[in-house]
């Protein structure tokens, strides 16, 4: 019986099998990021400020009117508090204990901006997903990638990491090639509230331009 997969989708089925097969096959410590080439990765810079030239190619932020809450010292009174990397205990400043925090700092600041916007912003968004539907429609193998189980979004990553830093990731293939698109490293040790805004109108977002067809290197 032949298969009803397309040219295309086998080529970028085996190209992403290709490139998930040689970073398995490395350990941690061998992970050169001045060779992400030598593994069909590419890595640019981006920059979130929207008249960039380098901002996101996939996404784009949402008003900042929508988000109808400051991440103030009046909202981390009503809330758990911003910890400043020197005022945490040494005991606690292990950087993924670090990285953790901001991510729960950040989790609660997005939900309550979400549900406090005018316009409700996760109605578009976020919706429920019974088990049993489309994300194990297809999922014919659970450990090894296969015809029926691929399919290619272009993502933006949020990335929180010790000592209180962090970056966003825009990452999506071109071709047969994995692109990764990557702001600095922002300190984020003292509280930055605008900062912290902007991330939240980046992640509240929404997708831009022609996101079903490859960007070409």
């Amino acid at each position: 019986m032949s298969s009803c997969e397309s040219p295309h989708h086998k080529e970028l089925r085996d190209a992403l099998c290709a490139i998930k097969k040689d970073i398995e096959g490395l350990e941690p410590y061998q992970f050169d990021y001045s060779q992400l080439k030598t593994h069909n990765i590419y890595a640019s810079l981006m920059d979130l400020n929207e008249s960039s030239s380098i901002k996101p190619r996939f996404f784009m932020p949402c008003d900042a009117s929508l988000l109808l809450i400051n991440p103030d010292a009046t909202y981390d009174q009503t809330r758990s508090a911003y910890n400043e990397f020197d005022s945490i205990s040494p005991d606690f400043g292990r950087p993924i204990y670090c990285a953790r925090w901001m991510i729960s700092y950040f989790s609660y600041y997005i939900v309550a901006s979400a549900i406090h916007s005018k316009d409700f912003i996760l109605d578009e968004l976020w919706s429920g997903v019974s088990t049993s539907d489309e994300p194990w429609r297809g999922l014919w193998e659970d450990e090894y990638l296969e015809y029926g189980t691929i399919k290619a979004h272009q993502v933006l990553l949020f990335s929180f990491m010790g000592p209180q830093h962090a970056r966003v990731i825009e990452a999506y293939l071109s071709g047969t090639s994995f692109i990764m698109r990557t702001t600095p490293l922002f300190d984020l040790r003292k509280k930055d509230e605008a900062l912290v805004k902007t991330f939240g109108q980046w992640y509240l977002g929404e997708l831009t331009g022609n996101t079903k067809q490859l960007w070409k290197l």
